[in-house]
């Protein structure tokens, strides 16, 4: 199971306990703020916060912390705790999506970025596409601007189409 998937199954669950404690119907109410708030059994309280704080430790994610005060009750925290980490599902999923737009390059450079090794990533992408560039257009003596300069000003001034030979890089 990837990282992914499994805050998906770490979402769902923290949904559920929820969802079941609201069936139960069980509410309690603070006496200084008169917020009422339902009543999660402790038990599955630590057994799901204790699962979604390893794997936030496991992938090094510092964002989703809960600030928390003497007035809160868990299901407080459980439930600002999943609206952080459902946020980050959502930023991992976005993120898959934009580099499934990016089928040009190798997954190793696209898991790069997912793990946020983003200068590596871009620095890998770079190099990866001059090397395409350098091969496809048969350039081989020449490196970085200049290559990129001399294989996209190739301009056939008859049809004005620009460097057909040299647009599929894949």
């Amino acid at each position: 199971m990837n990282k992914q998937e499994y805050l998906k199954q770490i979402i769902d669950e923290g949904n559920y306990i929820i969802k079941q404690a609201q069936a139960r119907g069980q509410y309690t109410i603070s006496i200084s703020t008169g917020h009422r708030a339902v009543v999660i059994d402790k038990f599955s309280y630590e057994k799901w916060m204790t699962k979604t704080n390893d794997f936030l430790n496991k992938y090094n994610i510092n964002n989703c912390k809960v600030q928390i005060n003497s007035q809160m009750s868990s299901s407080d925290i459980m439930i600002s705790k999943l609206a952080k980490i459902t946020a980050l599902y959502e930023s991992l999923a976005l993120d898959d999506n934009c580099l499934s737009n990016l089928h040009l390059l190798p997954q190793d450079i696209k898991d790069l970025y997912r793990d946020k090794h983003y200068s590596q990533a871009v620095f890998d992408a770079f190099k990866y596409i001059e090397v395409q560039v350098r091969t496809k257009s048969g350039l081989s003596d020449l490196l970085g601007v200049d290559l990129m300069r001399q294989a996209f000003t190739l301009i056939d001034t008859d049809n004005f189409s620009c460097l057909a030979r040299y647009s599929t890089i894949r």
